[in-house]
């Protein structure tokens, strides 16, 4: 698997799993002066579902590290191209944000910071792991597939098909967050550190 398709499960996983708060606006959207600390965290999720990357970056304070920033580049170029890849990212994004329900259930406001809180519903990530081993290693050796002479297109299709299968079979657990924010020129942001540390538990 590609660097920048893990890329994208993590970038979703900083979202969903510890950001949550996925809503839809009616009327006038508030411009981005005027936006509060959980508006600004609901935006930014309903960014990353309509994969506007670059949007849901823009309500991220600059915290983040250079190591993000490539990374985040090297995966924005990877969904911009037409292809395999680009389609099996989509189609994972989809699935996640298929089986997951996002709720923003308060903020408090200390200054130039704040803390927005979130209950979020989402598949167990431990056993989708597990589960999407498990099936990726019995379809493999079935015998029912020529693994060896799969095309790349075949090969992420594949993965994407048993991603989506998988997902809709994790058990869902309820979690809680509570998500940094930041106020810089004069506009609040997701506190930039969170995401690094959510990427420092993930090796390449």
């Amino acid at each position: 698997m590609k660097k920048s398709l893990l890329i994208l499960i993590i970038f979703i996983l900083v979202g969903s799993v510890m950001m949550g708060g996925c809503v839809s606006q009616t009327g006038d959207e508030p411009g981005v002066e005027e936006l509060n600390p959980e508006q600004v965290v609901m935006q930014f999720i309903n960014a990353l579902k309509n994969l506007d990357l670059e949007g849901a970056k823009s309500y991220i304070s600059s915290g983040y590290s250079e190591e993000f920033e490539r990374d985040f580049q090297e995966l924005a170029a990877a969904i911009a191209e037409e292809g395999p890849e680009a389609e099996a990212i989509r189609g994972m994004f989809n699935a996640i944000f298929a089986n997951s329900d996002f709720n923003v259930t308060g903020h408090t406001v200390n200054g130039d910071t704040a803390v927005v809180s979130m209950e979020n519903t989402i598949p167990d990530m431990e056993q989708l792991g597990e589960l999407l081993i498990g099936r990726l290693f019995e379809v493999m050796f079935s015998g029912e597939i020529d693994s060896e002479n799969l095309t790349e297109e075949e090969e992420m299709q594949l993965f994407v098909d048993i991603f989506t299968e998988v997902i809709g079979e994790a058990e869902k657990v309820v979690n809680t967050a509570e998500v940094p924010m930041v106020k810089e020129a004069g506009q609040w942001k997701i506190d930039g550190s969170v995401i690094d540390e959510v990427m420092a538990d993930f090796e390449f």
